[in-house]
């Protein structure tokens, strides 16, 4: 079941625990903390590291909510874990004990997720107090050499790279934080209106060719000679909804400029569009402000 994002001051909190499906998951590489020890436990996701000390191989598992490391330790694992590449997209099975007292005499006894011992946390991780003893593992999907690197702390590829393996570099840290924050914008803004009676309504996007600042985007038709333009903004659409009664209008709203690119100009961006009835001048400032 999902459950709906909370509002709070300064931003939208999305509960992750909801994302996760018992078949491959229980919890995501972001979510364990020592309040999970004593719980069964699954992990999904990609190798993002693999290091290798001689009876013991470190594995770090990433997905877009964070790492968590694992702790291969029995010989069959272990030799699982050697043969693991970047990127492969493995499950893993454990448990969530508590740090048992033989740890540093005998650390591999126990097949689990278990605490750290205090010299061992990794303060820049959010799992960084815990770790996971694999008990079992399964690849779900294996890989080919790689055309660039996306592990944490790699090397960042040059930008055609980038755009030619574009589904690689999605799984970067930084863009997948740039993704969700936008998505954390867009729900504290839809929430915000909402509250202040506002109804969002989608308008077309393909539209009758209009007298604005910038050149259209024509879309040809089966009719000849007749063609749709894509929108520059809703500008006519809200002025209908607002003659129509409807008298608090948003959308975050996609608009289309056949311009060049610059840094303040892009052929396809997105905008909170909206419109009011029945205000002044201040009214309109008020609403904006708090959203700026």
């Amino acid at each position: 079941m999902l459950a709906h994002p909370i509002l709070l001051r300064g931003g939208i909190h999305h509960p992750t625990r909801t994302l996760s499906t018992h078949a491959f998951r229980s919890h995501t590489c972001g979510e364990l903390r020592v309040d999970d020890i004593g719980k069964e436990i699954k992990l999904s996701g990609w190798v993002d590291a693999i290091r290798s000390f001689g009876p013991m191989t470190f594995v770090s598992i990433r997905d877009r909510h964070g790492t968590t490391q694992l702790v291969f330790g029995k010989d069959n694992h272990v030799d699982s874990a050697n043969l693991l590449k970047p990127e492969t997209v493995i499950r893993v099975t454990g448990q969530v004990p508590d740090l048992p007292t033989s740890y540093h005499k005998n650390p591999l006894n126990h097949d689990q997720v278990r605490g750290r011992p205090i010299d061992m946390v990794n303060a820049n991780m959010g799992t960084g107090a815990v770790e996971v003893v694999v008990d079992s593992v399964d690849t779900l999907n294996t890989t080919s050499p790689l055309p660039l690197q996306v592990s944490t702390g790699s090397e960042v590829a040059n930008e055609d790279t980038r755009l030619r393996h574009r589904y690689l570099d999605l799984r970067r840290p930084a863009l997948q934080q740039n993704l969700a924050l936008r998505s954390n914008v867009s729900m504290t803004a839809r929430n915000y209106l909402c509250q202040l009676g506002f109804l969002e309504i989608e308008t077309p996007t393909l539209f009758k060719s209009t007298p604005e600042g910038a050149r259209e985007f024509l879309v040809p038709t089966r009719s000849k000679n007749q063609f749709y333009a894509l929108t520059q903004s809703p500008q006519q659409y809200k002025q209908l909804l607002m003659v129509g009664g409807l008298d608090r209008y948003f959308q975050l709203a996609r608009c289309y400029r056949d311009e060049g690119g610059r840094a303040d100009r892009q052929p396809e961006f997105t905008q909170i569009d909206l419109e009011m009835s029945f205000v002044t001048q201040k009214d309109i400032m008020d609403v904006i402000e708090v959203i700026q």
